[in-house]
């Protein structure tokens, strides 16, 4: 089921999806984020490049989520979709 939304995702808003386990996070990126924003967004920065910043999302067309990650951090966010469990564990993971 989840993974039918991930595709129709795709399809519909050209919103890639990644598979966080097999993802090995760029920590500078990850600590880019507070713990307790992650949470709230069910969100975890993977990667970043000059003024851009990957994160995973667990809903990844919440625009308050990707606006406040924006502003905090001052780059642009570019969101990839990710299932909520996996980012939660990522998060567990990187954050403690």
């Amino acid at each position: 089921m989840e993974n039918d939304l991930a595709n129709d995702l795709i399809k519909k808003y050209g919103i890639p999806q990644i598979s966080l386990p097999d993802f090995v996070l760029d920590l500078e990126a990850v600590k880019m984020v507070t713990k307790e924003l992650a949470m709230k967004y069910v969100l975890i920065p993977v990667n970043k490049g000059g003024k851009m910043l990957i994160v995973a999302m667990a809903e990844p067309k919440d625009k308050k989520a990707i606006e406040h990650v924006e502003f905090i951090t001052n780059l642009t966010v570019e969101v990839v979709q990710s299932n909520k469990k996996d980012v939660m564990e990522a998060i567990e993971k990187h954050y403690g």
